[in-house]
């Protein structure tokens, strides 16, 4: 049986901490077999593509150059890395990357399995407790898997060790992961649910309306929790 797949890692870039902390996850996934679509890596040095947009357009307004800087880098992460992965493994610490958000939302229209983690003990919208760890839920359930783990990496051995842990839950689900795009069920989900949720109620938000949306969603529970993310401990 195959379990090879192709991962594209979404996680912000931009730091010392981020790209040395993704460079060492891919390379876990690396070593077992797995291609990965590493934007920092993989994608276009933006120095190098801001100095040939500007001999190429030369004369133009920097908001020219600007824009086809812009549109290059996004057509690639969403038109080519994303559409040719078999999974999207997801960053979630913060502050959470806003295209990384973008390419989960993509990734599920184009019926990708998203896997969202998150190390981070800081809890803005909640606590720890909490099962999503006190992130904004709204990124989470843009995720078919939500895993947390803490990663304090108090000495170098700690590191190493902490996230192999991590990759040792993340490689599972992406091994487990269907080949190529699945049928895209996301969007399908969530409006049949608004419909039994919201259907025929004039004001949603008065009190009857409020207590009809409760007792609908109580009386099909757990048809309504598919669209949550399976939060793995």
């Amino acid at each position: 049986m195959n379990t090879k797949r192709t991962v594209y890692f979404a996680a912000a870039l931009f730091s010392a901490r981020e790209a040395i902390f993704n460079s060492h996850l891919t390379e876990l996934f690396e070593k077992d077999g797995h291609r990965v679509f590493l934007p920092q890596r993989d994608g276009f040095e933006f120095a190098s593509l801001h100095t040939c947009l500007t001999k190429q357009m030369a004369g133009q307004p920097p908001s020219e150059i600007s824009t086809a800087l812009q549109t290059i880098i996004y057509i690639l992460d969403i038109g080519w890395f994303v559409q040719n992965c078999d999974v999207v493994v997801a960053n979630l610490d913060e502050h959470i990357d806003e295209g990384v958000v973008v390419e989960q939302v993509f990734a599920r229209m184009m019926g990708k399995r998203v896997i969202g983690y998150r190390t981070d003990v800081r809890s803005p919208y909640g606590s720890l407790e909490d099962p999503l760890r006190g992130m904004h839920f709204f990124p989470a359930f843009q995720s078919d898997y939500f895993i947390w783990s803490h990663i304090p990496a108090k000495t170098p051995s700690d590191r190493i060790a902490q996230i192999s842990e991590l990759y040792s839950r993340l490689k599972p689900l992406v091994e487990a992961t269907p080949l190529g795009c699945v049928e895209c069920l996301v969007s399908r989900k969530v409006t049949e649910r608004a419909t039994a949720l919201f259907k025929d109620i004039d004001d949603i938000h008065s009190t009857d309306g409020l207590g009809s949306i409760v007792s609908r969603y109580l009386a099909n529970k757990e048809w309504f929790l598919e669209l949550a993310p399976n939060v793995l401990y």
